[in-house]
């Protein structure tokens, strides 16, 4: 018996979604595997009309190494469900998005074809950069907010010093002003073409009396300390000129209490909003339980009135019209990109009101009937699989199936309410978490998952590594080679900290000679890697090492290859990574950040793997 003979066909299974995504009237599967087998026969099983299909697939050789088993699903709707159902001679196996099994998978873990689902065309190539407005660059500083200039809240306005540290909630409530603007993001795009940035995602910068601006006053208006609505529209035709793409936050699960829908704070006069006039035609766009005070809110914060979707003019305003919110900014001569919407698991869900997936099929609708290129994206900290089945959101902020499990791997930390506490996750659970999550999405949509290390509302990852340039860097390898697009938090390439609130979003540093200059030349490195590399953008998935603290895996387009393995041990560790599950059984490969290569022996990559080390092969 030979090496090969040794080789265990079902861990070599692979559907290869890749080119399924542009198919139209037919779909043709493909099933991969190992040809020493002892397979009799393989179905591809289906339900268009929800009774179970068992289709036949045909056996054809592939290469020395592969056979592939080929189906033919007529495309009459516009999704289709799928899975593969394998016979032995002396057994049976399921095989679908979450792996193999004799047990029967639930139908929500099918590999999932959109006929009508397209992401932008140019959003598999974007690297993100968010921007907290305020803290990112003061561009004209006659416009910043003066100390004392109004009360909020029994807070009063307070000008800061650029780089001096932000103050705690309790101390300023939100009103310490650094005087970041449009014209500072304006005046520092060279330095994001440099970066290598395409793609920028804005914290909310429309009127209102916070620094963090998730208090709505006024969504057609930029707000005068960020500057003008003409300035915006500049900035966009500049970004744009100089091949950068921009979406807004979208805060349209709650106001603020000044916005003149509402007008809780007496800006405007008290005819205007629903607080005060019990007759207003906004009053419809609110909850109130007893007149004229009580009143349904964000999670209780009575500063943040929430929206109510039961109103079609509220509908019409945001969304459902021609000349709606949405559509004014997606319009000339604003022309942005799409959207980041705030709190997408809460929108429309109140009570026994429970109409979110009726919003969002609207809300996409009109979106992408103004703008066929469009991203409509949503925050999402919890399971937001029922919004990305193609017919709701492009994508979302990929907390659950990216950040949080990376996170608990490499720092050993589970986040609660607003701390951390010690946990064991190893990386068996990592490799179970990130496949609890992707198996329930279609592949072009988890192509599309906004994933991201850190933000405005979580701790500065290079903060919860301790400062560790070596767990960065494992960090930072999967944001740039897993699935889906990668956004990088204002900063975070500069070495910026923070573990709370008013550190994480303390201002950008300028001074390059305070920079930590190998997490930027590593920051640009991984960015010009993922451009290079369409695999990386565009090709499939698949695990292949998840044990000892050892996690690899595998971005496949067509005959193209890329490895990635990374230790999370203190220690060297010696591997022999089994690349035969990808039909790779010689050849040689180059490491991407050494430079050295490496040779493939009977279909085994020998690694020594450096104390939490990170590779890429290609």
């Amino acid at each position: 018996m030979t090496y090969i003979d040794k080789w265990d066909w079902k861990k070599t299974l692979y559907n290869d979604e890749t080119a399924q995504i542009y198919a139209k009237n037919k779909l043709n599967p493909e099933l991969f595997v190992y040809k020493n087998n002892d397979i009799k026969e393989v179905y591809i099983r289906t339900s268009p009309d929800g009774e179970q299909y068992l289709t036949p697939m045909k056996k054809n050789k592939k290469n020395e190494f592969f056979e592939v088993y080929k189906g033919n699903i007529d495309v009459k709707s516009n999704s289709i469900n799928y899975r593969f159902l394998i016979f032995t001679k002396k057994d049976s196996f399921w095989f679908s998005r979450r792996g193999l099994s004799r047990a029967t998978p639930p139908d929500t873990m099918d590999f999932k074809y959109l006929r009508d689902f397209k992401p932008p065309f140019w959003l598999k190539n974007s690297i993100f950069y968010q921007i907290f407005p305020d803290r990112f660059c003061d561009g004209n500083s006659s416009t910043n907010v003066k100390t004392g200039e109004y009360t909020y809240e029994g807070k009063t306005t307070e000008a800061c010093n650029w780089g001096e540290m932000p103050s705690i909630y309790q101390k300023r409530g939100h009103l310490d002003f650094f005087g970041g603007d449009l014209e500072g993001i304006k005046k520092k795009i060279p330095y994001l073409k440099k970066l290598g940035i395409n793609a920028l995602y804005l914290n909310p910068i429309f009127l209102s009396p916070s620094n963090h601006k998730y208090d709505t006053q006024d969504y057609r208006l930029i707000d005068p300390h960020m500057g003008t609505n003409k300035e915006f529209a500049d900035l966009v035709s500049t970004l744009h000129k100089n091949g950068i793409r921009i979406i807004l936050d979208g805060v349209f699960n709650h106001t603020g209490i000044a916005h003149y829908w509402f007008n809780k704070s007496g800006f405007y006069p008290d005819h205007i909003g629903a607080y005060k006039n019990l007759n207003s035609p906004f009053r419809e766009y609110f909850t109130f339980y007893k007149k004229p005070d009580d009143y349904h809110s964000w999670m209780g914060v009575k500063t943040l009135p929430k929206l109510n979707y039961k109103s079609e003019n509220l509908r019409k305003e945001i969304y459902k019209s021609s000349d709606s919110i949405m559509n004014f900014w997606m319009n000339p001569p604003y022309n942005i990109d799409g959207w980041r919407i705030d709190v997408a698991n809460m929108i429309a869900r109140q009570d026994d009101y429970q109409e979110f997936s009726e919003v969002y099929r609207e809300m996409r609708k009109w979106c992408k009937e103004m703008k066929k290129d469009s991203f409509i994206m949503g925050e999402h900290f919890f399971d937001p699989t029922v919004l990305l089945q193609g017919d709701m959101l492009d994508s979302v902020m990929n907390y659950q199936g990216f950040l949080f499990p990376v996170l608990r791997w490499i720092t050993k930390k589970e986040r609660f309410k607003k701390g951390f506490r010690d946990i064991q996750f190893s990386s068996q659970d990592l490799s179970q978490n990130l496949q609890d999550f992707y198996s329930l999405i279609p592949f072009d949509i988890m192509l599309s998952m906004f994933n991201l290390l850190d933000c405005h509302d979580l701790p500065r990852f290079y903060s919860l590594v301790g400062e560790s340039f070596v767990k960065l860097k494992m960090g930072l390898v999967l944001l740039f080679t897993y699935p889906g697009l990668p956004c990088i938090y204002y900063g975070d390439e500069t070495g910026t900290t923070g573990l709370e609130e008013h550190e994480f979003r303390k201002c950008m540093e300028w001074n390059e000679k305070l920079w930590n200059h190998d997490i930027m030349e590593l920051y640009r490195k991984l960015i010009k890697f993922r451009k290079t590399f369409s695999v990386i953008k565009k090709g499939g998935f698949k695990i292949l090492y998840d044990e000892d603290e050892i996690f690899s895996f595998a971005r496949i387009l067509k005959d193209r290859v890329v490895f990635v393995i990374l230790n999370n041990n203190s220690g060297e560790k010696i591997i022999e990574l089994p690349v035969w599950h990808v039909g790779k059984i010689k050849g040689e490969y180059k490491e991407f950040f050494s430079g050295v290569n490496y040779q493939i022996e009977k279909g085994f990559l020998k690694l020594n793997m450096q104390p939490y080390g990170s590779v890429i092969l290609t």
